[in-house]
């Protein structure tokens, strides 16, 4: 039998066998057509969990082999869901679509307890572990009225104990040693002055050690669970510790002093170099600015000293410096391209106690706690890959670190009344806590930067806000996209998902009749995060009429040294706790 199945037994007839005959019973997981269950469904057993290789440590992943399944890439050159990184909140729900549905139409459960993020519909509140998983069942269609969602729904059951004690260690690594570069990294060349390549292979570390221990409930000295048939405990953990690659970032950022392939420094107000300011990336940028602007702001590439704010200045110090030159090979006019990783660990605590009250009450209540401390991004949070929707990008002066942690308790309990009426009650209780701040406030807070610009909003902690988000719409300057931090200087998301669920089933002769009732209030909250620090858009050119002829060239970067800015904006709301009640009822007779 496995997770949602339904299974009818014929008559079973042995003829007896000489004494030298041995006679072997196999059951068989598969059924041809179903004779009690009009649901179509996949499963996949502990065979396969164990001997079926994955990339990660999610059972879920499976879903990647089942018929129906697609992956959804977008408009990157990479697959939605790598399973190269794993940690809470993370998962392929919201990466595949079953059957053509979309992506929110999938669910998945573990024990009972429903793991979707209740404010995105994606990623999972628990990492369905491989190593602490049993079966992985996918349910596409025609399933009973005991199944409270869909369209599609992966349901997971984990490990229990038994009447023996059983007890293992293991450990899984990857190392990037036998990994070839991507072909971005290659294209990159190598760095004339050193003869190494400006983005090399990325250094990608996976190492997932773990262990289990399982088992009857004895306690010493009494007879309780003497025959091994009453109370049964598991308990499993791993920790994740993750080097992931980051992407490549390819980005046009000002240049500083002693930057390749030019003596022009332009944080400092020289843009004299014409030859490679016209190389750099961008619609904007086609030679040097001659004069103009009030003050004569520039003259010849030289920016008036006078006319440079020290805001502006502040705001192009946070960009990196560039690390190549933009006329030399296939580099399209970029002078900044990195390989990074980042660090991604989590650990995971997962525990089940079973007990067979009687031989018609059976209870299980399952455990599980997870804990993050990873990067979750090096530039824009929503991200977390250089090659994104926000490209060209780079990395903020500090990583945003996540320090996530989820809770989820399922209680299940069963009760035959009789051999033809059955009852199952189960509660389960999903907390989910994403919070997200940078590593080193002091190098994204106004108060580090020394940012005095006025807001448009009073702010209790002004100084503790971070610089607004910069871009230029694609004039060359590299986008620099993070929202929120208003409050506290953290990103977060509280979320909660409480569920009730009673399934009866009962035989009427040659008919089974299922009533299901699921309830659940799945709640979320969270600050603001539309542009909530302001969304700064730098002219690309002088608001001077007279002198817009003449500022045709590192107009964007030109704009920010002088705080020019074409358009500014900032909510004032935040965003107040959300909840949500969603209770249904769904009946199938057959």
């Amino acid at each position: 039998m496995t997770s949602g199945d339904h299974k009818g037994i014929e008559a079973i007839r042995l003829k007896p066998g000489a004494q030298t005959e041995t006679v072997v019973v196999e059951a068989s997981t598969t059924q041809i057509t179903p004779s009690d269950s009009g649901d179509k469904s996949f499963t996949i057993d502990q065979n396969i969990l164990q001997n079926v290789a994955i990339i990660g440590q999610n059972a879920a992943e499976f879903i990647k082999i089942m018929p129906g399944m697609a992956m959804t890439s977008g408009a990157l050159n990479q697959s939605s869901y790598a399973a190269s990184d794993e940690g809470t909140g993370h998962g392929p729900v919201g990466s595949f679509s079953a059957n053509g549905q979309r992506v929110g139409a999938l669910d998945i459960t573990a024990d009972g307890a429903h793991l979707v993020d209740p404010g995105c519909n994606c990623g999972q509140a628990e990492n369905t572990n491989a190593e602490m998983t049993s079966e992985v069942t996918v349910m596409t269609s025609n399933f009973g009225a005991d199944s409270a969602k869909g369209p599609v729904v992966i349901n997971t059951v984990g490990k229990s104990g038994g009447q023996q004690f059983h007890g293992e260690l293991y450990a899984y690594g990857r190392y990037f040693d036998m990994n070839a570069n991507d072909w971005l990294g290659n294209v990159a060349g190598k760095d004339p002055s050193t003869g190494k390549q400006i983005a090399p292979r990325p250094q990608t570390k996976y190492f997932y050690p773990g262990g289990q221990i399982s088992g009857p409930v004895i306690i010493p000295g009494t007879s309780f669970n003497r025959n091994r048939d009453k109370l049964f405990f598991f308990f499993g953990t791993e920790l994740y510790r993750q080097s992931v690659d980051n992407g490549i970032y390819h980005a046009a950022v000002p240049t500083g002093a002693n930057s390749p392939g030019t003596s022009g420094n332009m944080r400092a107000g020289d843009f004299t170099d014409s030859s490679y300011v016209s190389k750099l990336n961008g619609y904007a940028i086609t030679g040097t600015p001659n004069k103009g602007g009030p003050l004569a702001a520039y003259t010849n590439g030289l920016v008036n000293q006078a006319a440079i704010d020290p805001n502006g200045k502040a705001l192009v110090n946070v960009y990196p410096l560039p690390n190549v030159d933009p006329r030399v090979g296939l580099n399209g006019g970029y002078n900044y391209i990195k390989a990074l990783t980042r660090f991604s660990n989590m650990n995971q605590y997962r525990g089940r106690i079973d007990y067979s009250i009687n031989n018609s009450t059976k209870l299980y209540v399952q455990y599980n706690h997870q804990n993050d401390n990873a990067e979750e991004s090096l530039d824009t949070l929503w991200t977390g890959n250089a090659q994104s929707w926000d490209d060209p990008t780079t990395p903020y002066p500090t990583p945003i670190v996540e320090t996530s942690q989820s809770e989820v308790v399922t209680a299940n309990m069963t009760k035959v009344f009789t051999p033809t009426l059955t009852n199952e009650v189960i509660f389960s209780w999903v907390y989910l806590n994403l919070p997200n701040s940078f590593k080193d406030p002091a190098k994204v807070s106004r108060d580090g930067l020394g940012l005095t610009y006025n807001t448009l909003f009073s702010h209790p902690n002004e100084g503790k806000l971070i610089y607004p988000e910069m871009t230029g719409w694609g004039d060359g300057i590299s986008n620099q996209l993070n929202s929120g931090f208003e409050l506290n200087g953290t990103v977060y998301a509280k979320k909660t998902l409480p569920s009730l669920a009673d399934n009866v089933s009962k035989v009427w002769k040659t008919h089974t009749a299922k009533f299901g009732f699921y309830c659940s209030a799945p709640g979320t909250r969270s600050p603001a995060t539309e542009t909530s620090t302001g969304l700064r858009s730098s002219a690309t050119g002088d608001p001077t009429p007279a002198a817009m002829p003449t500022l045709t060239c590192s107009s964007v970067r030109l704009a920010i040294i002088r705080s020019r800015t074409s358009t500014w904006s900032r909510p004032s709301a935040i965003y107040p706790p959300s909840s949500m009640v969603r209770i249904r009822g769904r009946f199938r007779a057959r």
